[in-house]
């Protein structure tokens, strides 16, 4: 089987679209750009096939967020969990009849959390997984649960796994997406924060509902390019960028251990400390490789691996 991948991979390649600078091409129809995209796209996500009414491809992910609260938030009864994605935020407590946030139990030490409990009253019920405060994970059979849960109600459920791809065991793309839609982005773990393409999978009726909302053309050619060219990189050179940020990771924590910094433990490429960066004289902190946020009136550091170097051989 992993030759036949192998093999297949490599026909694929082969047969990279020829995309002309001034040519304007829309992702989201069937042609010959996107059934190139969307069939590497599937054969990375482990799905069989994946067609045009699946997927909807944005301009990233305050498009994918924007096009989900014009078609489905007014006037919502909307549950979000532990969301610390401003945009997000403000569109559903700006649109929603009534907006309430879960809080979970957190597992710091596992990297993991669980829902205290969810509303008895719920039209949408949208969750971040991993969470971006903290990476912190459901797990699959968990998140199923909830997603299960959530459509018995009769409500939507949106799930925005930005940054999944360093934890894909737990994606629910290959679960029974019914009244389910998942966000995810090209941004994170692909590094094209730049180009700004991303992509909400699942109900096509949902997908429906959202293309008819998105206008043709949406994602520039300059960026179709970039997703073309990184789309079809090997499984092999994937498992070998999620291997170096376990590595990176697990540099890190015992670094913090060494230091005695307090840290959690987390599923994507950062690490959220206690200790602002100024205390911590043995690491050169890059540009943009912490972001501070205050929870539960205590203020965390959220550190960016890629963006760090120890001064110390640690």
């Amino acid at each position: 089987m992993k030759l036949l991948n192998m093999i297949y991979a490599d026909c694929m390649n082969n047969n990279i679209p020829q995309i002309e600078a001034t040519e304007l091409i829309d992702l989201n129809a069937n042609n010959g750009v996107s059934n190139y995209a969307r069939d590497h796209l599937a054969r990375y996500l482990e799905i069989d096939t994946l067609e045009a009414e699946d997927i909807l491809f944005t301009n990233g992910a305050d498009a994918a967020i924007h096009a989900i609260s014009q078609t489905y938030f007014q006037d919502r009864d909307i549950a979000y969990l532990d969301l610390n994605y401003r945009y997000a935020t403000e569109l559903i407590t700006k649109k929603a009849l009534a907006s309430t946030e879960i809080r979970t139990v957190r597992d710091f030490e596992k990297g993991e959390r669980n829902l205290e409990e969810m509303p008895n009253k719920i039209d949408i019920l949208y969750i971040t997984n991993p969470d971006n405060r903290f990476g912190l994970l459901i797990n699959r059979e968990r998140m199923q649960s909830i997603s299960l849960e959530t459509i018995r109600r009769g409500a939507i459920c949106i799930i925005d796994e930005a940054y999944m791809d360093y934890a894909p065991n737990h994606s629910l793309v290959k679960s029974d997406m019914t009244n389910t839609v998942i966000v995810r982005t090209f941004a994170k773990f692909f590094s094209l924060e730049s180009s700004r393409i991303g992509y909400i999978i699942g109900d096509r009726k949902i997908i429906k509902k959202l293309k008819d909302f998105i206008p043709q053309y949406p994602i520039a050619t300059s960026s179709i390019e970039k997703l073309v060219e990184t789309i079809s990189i090997d499984e092999k050179e994937l498992l070998v960028k999620r291997e170096q940020c376990a590595r990176k990771k697990e540099k890190f924590y015992r670094f913090c251990q060494t230091h005695k910094i307090p840290y959690i433990h987390s599923h994507t490429n950062f690490v959220t400390i206690l200790i602002g960066p100024k205390e911590v004289s043995e690491i050169n902190f890059g540009q943009h490789s912490v972001k501070e946020f205050t929870l539960d009136n205590t203020l965390y550091f959220r550190v960016s691996l890629d963006k760090i170097e120890y001064r110390e051989n640690d």
